[in-house]
């Protein structure tokens, strides 16, 4: 990823993390409408599902930089 992919991404990620919970339902909504076959490899509840997505929009907001250096150093 370039520098100024990972800054997309990260600002993409600290807009989402304040509205996490509703990201995730508009999220979970959408794609049951598109592809309600998928529908029956989630929990029911989708509470647990919902919040770990919620940790992981906090976690990869950093994530991006962190991976393409260590690809970075891995490489040289």
């Amino acid at each position: 990823m370039t520098p100024q992919q990972i800054d997309l991404v990260q600002t993409s990620f600290k807009k989402v993390v304040p509205i996490a919970g509703t990201a995730a339902d508009l999220f979970y909504d959408r794609l049951f409408e598109i592809a309600p076959e998928v529908r029956s490899l989630f929990p029911q509840d989708l509470g647990e599902q919902k919040e770990e997505a919620d940790d992981d929009a906090r976690h990869r907001r950093f994530g991006a930089r962190k991976l393409t250096n260590t690809i970075d150093s891995c490489i040289d």
